[in-house]
């Protein structure tokens, strides 16, 4: 090989080196700017939970109920959507049940989540086996359409 030859490879190789450097550490520092600097959106919502313990006269009751604990809170702030259509989301509840009689009589339930829009319609459901005797993480996962 010449000199010349040489002199080209190794200033072809040179720059190979410094441009791939140059785009490893630009993906680098965007991911860093992604995750250190703009936050994750995480929204947090308590749930108080209605519960109705009146039963109709003659309605056979299991464990001394009649109605099932609801609670419904708004995928809004001060009237703007929280969600983006097409855009997926991971929704979490944690739920304590107290380790009593009554609980560890009524065994298996199932925890429904549903999602309707303002004409209550249904968006989307899911439901989950849980048992009452012990804490439980519920993590559903949807795409909003």
């Amino acid at each position: 090989m010449t000199p010349l030859v040489l002199t080209v490879l190794g200033y072809a190789s040179v720059f190979s080196v410094v441009e791939l450097g140059t785009l490893i550490s630009c993906g680098i520092l965007s991911a860093l700017i992604r995750y250190m600097i703009i936050p994750n959106v995480v929204w947090q919502q308590s749930l108080d939970f209605t519960f109705n313990t009146t039963c109709p006269v003659g309605a056979q009751t299991l464990n001394n109920m009649c109605g099932f604990p609801t609670a419904e809170f708004p995928l809004s702030f001060d009237g703007e959507p929280v969600l983006t259509m097409g855009q997926e989301y991971a929704i979490s509840a944690h739920l304590h049940f107290p380790d009593s009689d009554n609980n560890r009589l009524s065994g298996m339930s199932i925890l429904t989540l549903e999602l309707v829009d303002n004409t209550e319609n249904t968006i989307k459901m899911f439901r989950k086996p849980v048992s009452r005797c012990r804490a439980l993480r519920v993590r559903p996962a949807f795409t909003g359409q």
